[in-house]
Protein backbone atom coordinates (compact mmCIF):
# COMPACT_ATOMS: atom_id res chain seq x y z
CA UNK A 1 0.00 0.00 0.00
CA UNK A 2 1.16 3.49 -0.79
CA UNK A 3 2.07 5.85 1.99
CA UNK A 4 2.96 9.48 1.62
CA UNK A 5 4.97 11.25 4.19
CA UNK A 6 3.43 14.52 3.16
CA UNK A 7 0.97 15.56 0.48
CA UNK A 8 0.19 19.15 -0.39
CA UNK A 9 -2.71 19.48 -2.80
CA UNK A 10 -2.34 23.23 -3.20
CA UNK A 11 0.70 25.18 -4.28
CA UNK A 12 3.34 25.49 -1.61
CA UNK A 13 6.57 27.48 -1.54
CA UNK A 14 9.43 26.38 0.67
CA UNK A 15 11.74 29.18 1.77
CA UNK A 16 13.02 27.97 5.14
CA UNK A 17 16.73 28.15 5.79
CA UNK A 18 17.13 24.39 5.70
CA UNK A 19 14.82 21.64 4.52
CA UNK A 20 16.09 18.09 4.50
CA UNK A 21 13.77 15.32 3.41
CA UNK A 22 15.34 11.90 3.20
CA UNK A 23 13.16 9.00 2.19
CA UNK A 24 13.79 5.36 1.48
CA UNK A 25 11.17 3.23 -0.22
CA UNK A 26 11.10 -0.54 -0.58
CA UNK A 27 9.36 -1.46 -3.82
CA UNK A 28 10.23 -2.01 -7.46
CA UNK A 29 9.03 0.52 -9.99
CA UNK A 30 9.60 -0.68 -13.53
CA UNK A 31 9.32 2.66 -15.26
CA UNK A 32 8.26 6.22 -14.73
CA UNK A 33 4.65 6.72 -15.67
CA UNK A 34 5.17 10.44 -15.93
CA UNK A 35 7.61 10.37 -18.81
CA UNK A 36 6.50 12.28 -21.86
CA UNK A 37 9.11 10.61 -24.06
CA UNK A 38 6.90 10.70 -27.11
CA UNK A 39 7.21 14.49 -27.08
CA UNK A 40 11.01 14.40 -26.93
CA UNK A 41 12.05 13.65 -30.49
CA UNK A 42 15.83 13.62 -29.96
CA UNK A 43 18.05 12.25 -27.17
CA UNK A 44 21.58 13.36 -26.41
CA UNK A 45 24.13 12.11 -23.86
CA UNK A 46 26.72 14.09 -21.93
CA UNK A 47 30.15 12.87 -23.06
CA UNK A 48 32.84 14.59 -20.95
CA UNK A 49 33.84 14.45 -17.25
CA UNK A 50 32.89 18.08 -16.67
CA UNK A 51 32.19 21.14 -18.74
CA UNK A 52 29.85 23.80 -20.05
CA UNK A 53 26.29 22.76 -20.97
CA UNK A 54 26.41 25.21 -23.89
CA UNK A 55 29.33 23.54 -25.71
CA UNK A 56 27.82 21.35 -28.42
CA UNK A 57 30.81 19.00 -28.62
CA UNK A 58 30.18 17.98 -24.99
CA UNK A 59 27.01 16.21 -26.17
CA UNK A 60 26.75 13.03 -28.24
CA UNK A 61 24.55 14.76 -30.83
CA UNK A 62 27.09 17.54 -31.30
CA UNK A 63 24.41 20.07 -30.45
CA UNK A 64 23.29 21.85 -27.29
CA UNK A 65 19.93 20.45 -26.07
CA UNK A 66 16.79 22.33 -27.04
CA UNK A 67 13.11 22.02 -26.19
CA UNK A 68 12.78 18.84 -28.29
CA UNK A 69 15.86 17.12 -26.84
CA UNK A 70 15.98 14.65 -23.98
CA UNK A 71 19.18 15.58 -22.12
CA UNK A 72 20.90 12.72 -20.27
CA UNK A 73 23.93 12.83 -18.00
CA UNK A 74 24.81 9.24 -17.21
CA UNK A 75 28.60 9.02 -17.56
CA UNK A 76 29.51 10.18 -14.04
CA UNK A 77 30.13 13.66 -15.38
CA UNK A 78 28.96 17.15 -14.47
CA UNK A 79 27.30 19.62 -16.81
CA UNK A 80 27.41 23.23 -15.62
CA UNK A 81 25.01 26.01 -16.57
CA UNK A 82 25.91 29.58 -15.70
CA UNK A 83 26.20 32.41 -15.66
CA UNK A 84 24.76 32.07 -19.17
CA UNK A 85 20.95 31.88 -18.95
CA UNK A 86 18.36 30.15 -21.09
CA UNK A 87 19.46 26.51 -21.15
CA UNK A 88 16.59 24.18 -22.00
CA UNK A 89 15.71 20.56 -22.65
CA UNK A 90 12.63 18.49 -23.34
CA UNK A 91 13.34 16.38 -20.26
CA UNK A 92 16.34 15.63 -18.06
CA UNK A 93 17.69 12.31 -16.78
CA UNK A 94 20.57 12.01 -14.32
CA UNK A 95 21.69 8.43 -13.62
CA UNK A 96 19.43 6.39 -15.90
CA UNK A 97 20.55 2.84 -15.01
CA UNK A 98 21.74 1.27 -11.77
CA UNK A 99 25.43 1.63 -12.69
CA UNK A 100 25.19 5.18 -14.01
CA UNK A 101 25.45 8.59 -12.40
CA UNK A 102 25.32 12.20 -13.45
CA UNK A 103 25.12 15.75 -12.16
CA UNK A 104 23.91 19.13 -13.38
CA UNK A 105 24.93 22.36 -11.65
CA UNK A 106 22.97 25.55 -12.35
CA UNK A 107 25.18 28.32 -10.99
CA UNK A 108 23.58 31.75 -11.51
CA UNK A 109 22.10 30.48 -14.78
CA UNK A 110 18.73 29.09 -15.82
CA UNK A 111 17.39 25.77 -17.09
CA UNK A 112 13.89 25.29 -18.48
CA UNK A 113 12.86 21.61 -18.60
CA UNK A 114 9.71 21.42 -20.70
CA UNK A 115 8.52 18.12 -19.23
CA UNK A 116 10.02 16.22 -16.28
CA UNK A 117 13.30 15.69 -14.48
CA UNK A 118 14.43 12.27 -13.20
CA UNK A 119 17.21 12.82 -10.66
CA UNK A 120 18.60 9.36 -9.92
CA UNK A 121 16.27 7.38 -12.14
CA UNK A 122 17.72 3.92 -11.50
CA UNK A 123 21.21 5.09 -10.61
CA UNK A 124 22.63 8.14 -8.85
CA UNK A 125 21.79 11.70 -9.82
CA UNK A 126 22.36 15.17 -8.42
CA UNK A 127 20.90 18.53 -9.37
CA UNK A 128 22.43 21.62 -7.72
CA UNK A 129 20.83 25.05 -8.11
CA UNK A 130 22.82 27.85 -6.52
CA UNK A 131 23.75 31.55 -6.48
CA UNK A 132 20.50 32.76 -7.98
CA UNK A 133 20.19 29.93 -10.48
CA UNK A 134 16.71 28.87 -11.58
CA UNK A 135 15.25 25.59 -12.82
CA UNK A 136 11.68 25.09 -14.02
CA UNK A 137 9.88 21.89 -15.01
CA UNK A 138 6.44 20.30 -15.06
CA UNK A 139 7.41 17.71 -12.45
CA UNK A 140 10.41 16.02 -10.88
CA UNK A 141 11.09 12.58 -9.44
CA UNK A 142 14.04 12.21 -7.08
CA UNK A 143 15.33 8.61 -6.71
CA UNK A 144 12.75 7.19 -9.08
CA UNK A 145 13.33 3.44 -9.17
CA UNK A 146 14.27 0.84 -6.53
CA UNK A 147 17.24 -1.11 -7.91
CA UNK A 148 20.17 -3.03 -6.49
CA UNK A 149 21.74 -0.90 -5.12
CA UNK A 150 18.74 1.39 -4.82
CA UNK A 151 18.43 4.56 -6.81
CA UNK A 152 19.77 7.67 -5.14
CA UNK A 153 18.83 11.24 -5.99
CA UNK A 154 19.71 14.62 -4.51
CA UNK A 155 18.38 18.08 -5.33
CA UNK A 156 20.15 20.96 -3.57
CA UNK A 157 18.69 24.45 -3.83
CA UNK A 158 21.31 26.79 -2.36
CA UNK A 159 20.23 30.38 -2.88
CA UNK A 160 18.42 29.47 -6.10
CA UNK A 161 14.91 28.47 -7.10
CA UNK A 162 13.23 25.28 -8.30
CA UNK A 163 9.73 25.80 -9.69
CA UNK A 164 7.37 23.06 -10.87
CA UNK A 165 3.88 23.48 -12.28
CA UNK A 166 3.10 19.92 -11.18
CA UNK A 167 4.45 17.69 -8.44
CA UNK A 168 7.73 16.72 -6.81
CA UNK A 169 8.12 13.05 -5.88
CA UNK A 170 10.75 12.20 -3.26
CA UNK A 171 11.97 8.62 -3.11
CA UNK A 172 9.70 7.45 -5.90
CA UNK A 173 7.47 8.52 -8.72
CA UNK A 174 3.82 9.15 -9.43
CA UNK A 175 3.42 5.38 -9.93
CA UNK A 176 5.02 4.16 -6.69
CA UNK A 177 8.00 4.19 -4.32
CA UNK A 178 11.61 4.17 -5.43
CA UNK A 179 14.99 4.65 -3.78
CA UNK A 180 16.52 7.25 -1.47
CA UNK A 181 15.77 10.90 -2.25
CA UNK A 182 17.04 14.08 -0.64
CA UNK A 183 15.78 17.63 -1.15
CA UNK A 184 17.65 20.44 0.61
CA UNK A 185 16.87 24.15 0.54
CA UNK A 186 19.39 26.58 2.05
CA UNK A 187 20.48 30.23 1.96
CA UNK A 188 17.04 31.65 1.12
CA UNK A 189 16.52 29.24 -1.74
CA UNK A 190 12.98 28.35 -2.72
CA UNK A 191 11.05 25.38 -4.04
CA UNK A 192 7.53 25.88 -5.38
CA UNK A 193 5.30 23.06 -6.64
CA UNK A 194 1.62 22.25 -6.99
CA UNK A 195 2.12 19.16 -4.80
CA UNK A 196 4.84 17.32 -2.91
CA UNK A 197 4.84 13.55 -2.30
CA UNK A 198 7.42 11.96 0.00
CA UNK A 199 7.48 8.15 -0.04
CA UNK A 200 8.74 6.22 2.96
CA UNK A 201 9.65 2.61 3.65
CA UNK A 202 7.06 0.15 4.92
CA UNK A 203 3.59 -0.74 3.85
Amino acid sequence: AMKTKSTFQTARTFTTSTILLAVTALALLASSGSRAAESCTVATDWMVPSGDWFVGSNWSSGNVPDSFTSAQVNNGGTATIGPTPDAESCDLTLGATATQSGRVVVNNGSLAIHFDAAVGQSGTGALTIKNGGTVTAIQAAIATVQTNPSSNGTVSVDGGSFTLSGGIYLGGDVGGPGGTGLLSVTNSGSVAAASVYAWKSGT
